[in-house]
């Protein structure tokens, strides 16, 4: 038993007492004789308890008392069978407290059960184990005053690689570990453990693939090659108990990235876990440049491409069906160019890609025109319409035919949740992309058809957009009376275009379509039609469009609305496409285009009207002054727009010009992604559940650059995309790790020397399944190094859970008691200054 003073500077304001003393003979010198010395002893105490309240002395008592936690590995390498090996231990002698931790990815207290049953784990992600978190957080659960004592069940296999660095941490606070090995269950098992092939291969040329199998049966299965996805390979394979390896031959094609995926598929009683399975690596094919085309139809692109082809550049044409769903897919490609490609086609998440691409990989992207493009083909508000540097609304200021949109909607109980949402957003877009000079209303239908905002001027848009805010979901589906109320409304309106835009996704009540649309139709009215899932009338919704003389748009994805209801209200307008011939006008000088004759360029025939935003470079415009191609900088890559077209539409006299491949050649070269000015030796490992990249700044002789700087981009397999901080281990030497999620990871390093781009490389890092499902045995020499670090015992008995050889020493704080005491003098020293004398 001793006092401790944990701030003994304290004292030194001891003699301040002195002055206190003058001062309060001064302001006692009105009392008694008695009362004085009574109140100089009170004031006199009060002053020593704050001082001593301040040094915070502290009573320290040792005391042996233990508390014993049982850390349970829950992950599924284990299951239950650490759970079941906790009933050994439980009940051991004496009089210790104990308690449970489970444990896996993350670390939860559970109750220890009275009859024996296994506890059954919360939510701790079974698929990890984080053995050295798990310890750290039980010994944080032991209460002031007791020595921990932690007994570990596990097989000692981790994911972080820590169980060194935490014995030691845990000695030196004195906390014991006693570890109890537990080897998984004995039950069949067979898995990929890696596929091997080189980092980088030849075009054309075979590479070698190196697969190996682990079983702990023999057994017999179906080994399974695919190349992108696709089955390369098959092969019945005997499989011995422990490891077996195959080869295989592939051949890099023009894909730029080749992924190789082995696949086993063995029976249901060969196997436990699906999660192993299969393994992934990734082989680049070269390191020529290539460029991804899409277009709605492209059998019109191959003027371009043999000009183009002629040019040194390698396509690859497809139709909007085979736009990328990966960035390992999409990265090999330096620039992605949309040909006339609606915004309907690519998903929301294909569209997010691109961005990601350009923005965060320095890919290049090109929108050419047509009518499906810009505005016109709904990209309006989209991420691909947030890339590009004109504007996908159309020009509101211009002299064109004014217009009134008439939105009907159904709001039928169907409709509820995401579809009623999306519904509102295209609704308000539309709204948005009218000008002040039109007129927007928006109708809504169950059984009944009402007004949810009247034809009004687009000038009150904030009060129609108020409105389509609170439209709901309810009742049934009949189209009649909305598309009557939109009839009469659009019919007295002064408006010189008229259209409706008719949505639903169900069955509509029996009606008069064909003599409403008829008539409106003769009135100037057109009316298009939407359907939304497979529920919906399409073929009574494609004869009411055609009958109104509008378009039928089908989306099974209630998302895709809004570029439908964007794409309507530019067509509406009639303003987005104009026909008529006109010469290019250079803007400014191109180095790029130095070479292009554009005095002996021909007439263009038409070009879809777009607006450039306030950072874009304009480099051709019509002879209106309305951008031709506009190009501009975004993130890491960059983006253009060429507003008339390539194919015989409206370049039908350019498919002629002398100049029309370089013309493209040139654009094409400016946009794609700049490629690696030097060699960047990186290269990314795992360690634990970590990645780490390590990279160097080489220039083209091999020395070492010490001014570089770089930047890293990362695309998790979750698609989350992440700028990561690299820090710097030598001058020209850059490291960078971030967590090692299941997929595969694609990386963009860029190296800058004042503010130049220096090198670059895309790298790949293809993480399997989880450690948890590796078929690995108990890690017998960490679990006993854990042990001995710290005092404790592999495989311990009952008996020694039950030692209380450590003293414990208890601390209690003796400021608050001294507190009180100075607060409960403090009204007695008062009293004796207020209240009066007694006079004898």
């Amino acid at each position: 038993m001793s006092i401790s003073i944990l701030y003994p500077w304290a004292f030194a304001l001891l003699p301040l007492g002195f002055f206190f003393w003058l001062w309060q003979r001064h302001s006692l010198s009105d009392l008694s004789l008695s009362r004085r010395r009574i109140s100089t002893c009170i004031r006199f105490t009060l002053f020593t308890l704050l001082i001593l309240a301040l040094a915070d002395p502290r009573f320290l008592l040792e005391q042996n008392q233990t508390q014993v936690v049982f850390v349970a590995d829950a992950s599924d390498s284990l299951g239950t069978e650490a759970l079941e090996k906790l009933s050994d231990y439980q009940d051991f002698p004496g009089e210790n407290a104990r308690s449970l931790v489970l444990f896996g990815g993350e670390a939860e207290v559970s109750e220890i059960p009275e009859d024996g049953t296994p506890p059954l784990p919360g939510p701790i992600d079974p698929t990890r184990s984080r053995i050295a978190n798990a310890l750290r957080f039980a010994e944080a659960t032991v209460p002031a005053g007791k020595a921990p004592t932690l007994v570990l069940l596990s097989d000692g296999q981790e994911d972080e690689e820590e169980i060194a660095a935490v014995a030691s941490e845990l000695a030196a606070r004195d906390v014991r570990v006693h570890t109890v090995p537990i080897e998984p269950a004995d039950k069949p098992e067979i898995l990929v453990r890696s596929v091997s092939t080189p980092r980088e291969a030849n075009p054309q040329e075979p590479f070698p693939v190196e697969v190996e199998i682990v079983s702990n049966r023999a057994s017999t299965t179906i080994l399974e090659i695919y190349r992108n996805g696709a089955l390369s390979a098959e092969k019945e394979i005997q499989l011995e108990p422990g490891n077996n390896r195959y080869s295989f031959t592939e051949r890099a094609g023009d894909e730029g990235v080749v992924a190789i995926t082995a696949a086993v598929r063995p029976r249901e009683d060969q196997d436990t876990y699906i999660d192993n399975n299969q393994l992934t690596s990734h082989v680049r094919a070269g390191e020529e440049s290539r460029v991804l085309l899409i277009s709605d139809k492209p059998e019109t692109l191959r003027y371009l491409s043999r000009a183009l082809r002629q040019e040194g550049f390698r396509l690859d044409i497809r139709p909007p069906t085979g736009i990328p769903t990966t960035m390992a897919e999409l990265e090999p490609f330096s620039l992605v160019v949309f040909d006339n490609v609606p915004a309907t086609d690519p998903s929301v998440a294909q569209m997010s890609l691109i961005h990601q691409y350009v923005r965060d990989f320095g890919g290049g992207f090109l929108m050419i025109g047509g009518e499906n493009s810009f505005g016109l083909g709904g990209y309006f508000d989209t991420p691909i319409d947030e890339i590009l540097p004109i504007q996908s609304d159309f020009e509101k200021d211009k002299e064109t035919p004014s217009l009134a949109v008439a939105l009907v909607i159904d709001r039928s109980g169907s409709m509820s949740g995401e579809k009623i949402e999306m519904v509102k957003a295209a609704s308000e877009a539309t709204v948005s992309l009218l000008s002040p000079r039109d007129y927007s209303g928006v109708v809504a239908f169950d059984s009944q058809a009402f007004w949810v905002s009247d034809l009004q001027s687009a000038t009150n848009g904030p009060s129609i957009i108020q409105k389509i805010r609170q439209l709901t979901a309810s009742g049934g589906t009949n189209i009649s009376p909305g598309l009557d109320l939109a009839h009469r409304a659009l019919a007295s309106n002064p408006a010189k275009l008229k259209h409706v835009i008719l949505l639903t996704d169900g069955q509509s009540q029996p009606g008069p379509f064909y003599e409403q649309t008829s008539r409106m139709a003769r009135e100037g009215i057109t009316v298009s039609t939407v359907a939304v899932g497979n529920g919906a009338d399409r073929a009574l919704l494609e004869q009411i469009a055609r009958w109104g003389n509008g378009r039928f748009h089908f989306t099974a994805d209630p998302r895709k609305v809004v570029q439908i209801f964007a794409r309507e209200t530019v067509t509406a307008s009639r303003s987005a496409i104009q026909e008529l011939p006109f010469l290019p006008v250079q803007t400014r000088p191109a180095e790029f285009l130095d070479s292009i004759d554009f005095d002996s360029a021909p007439f263009l025939l038409g070009f879809v009207s777009t607006q450039p935003k306030a950072t874009a470079d304009l480099w051709l415009a019509t002879e209106t002054g309305e951008p031709l191609l506009a190009t501009w900088r975004f993130g890491l890559g960059r983006t253009g727009a060429f507003t008339s077209d390539a194919r015989n539409r409206w370049a039908i006299d350019w498919l002629r010009w002398r100049s029309f491949g370089q013309f493209w050649a040139g654009i094409f070269r400016h946009l794609e992604r700049e490629s690696d000015l030097g060699t960047t030796p990186a290269h990314i490992e795992r360690k634990g559940d970590r990645l780490t990249l390590t990279a160097e700044a080489v220039g083209r002789s091999g020395e070492i650059l010490p001014n570089a700087t770089a930047s890293l981009q990362l695309r998790l397999p979750s698609g989350e995309t992440r700028k990561i901080a690299l820090k710097t281990s030598a001058p020209g030497s850059f490291t960078a790790d971030w967590p090692a999620e299941a997929g595969t990871h694609v990386v963009r390093l860029s190296l800058e020397e004042e503010g130049q781009p220096i090198g670059g490389q895309t790298l790949f890092y293809d993480v399997g399944y989880s450690g948890e499902y590796a078929l690995r045995p108990a890690a017998l020499e960490a679990l006993g190094q854990l042990a001995q670090t710290t005092g404790g015992s592999l495989d311990p008995t009952p008996e020694q859970l039950s030692l209380n050889d450590r003293a414990v020493q208890v601390e209690t704080e003796l400021w608050p008691c001294l507190v009180i005491a100075a607060l409960l003098l403090f009204p007695i020293d008062v009293a004796l200054k207020r209240l009066p004398a007694r006079h004898s």
